[in-house]
């Protein structure tokens, strides 16, 4: 599944193991970071929404395949 200007919104039906396609130039996630295989990071699309997490498995010229791991809960 990847993110994309049509679809705005896919992680909202993902499961914790789903591969995920994050494309490199999409604001969400080019946060001026580097990004590396096996990273973890957390992303938040929209400003009152939950964060989610991912983590890259492989990087490519033009995209980064990740893992869905989870909706982040924030401590009480």
């Amino acid at each position: 599944m990847a993110i994309a200007r049509r679809n705005p919104r896919p992680w909202q039906n993902l499961k914790p193991g789903d591969e995920f396609t994050f494309i490199r130039d999409e604001p969400i996630i080019d946060k001026g970071e580097p990004v590396n295989i096996g990273d973890i990071f957390p992303r938040q699309f929209d400003d009152d929404g939950p964060r989610y997490a991912f983590r890259v498995f492989d990087i490519s010229g033009a995209t980064y395949q990740c893992i869905y791991l989870g909706q982040i809960l924030e401590a009480l």
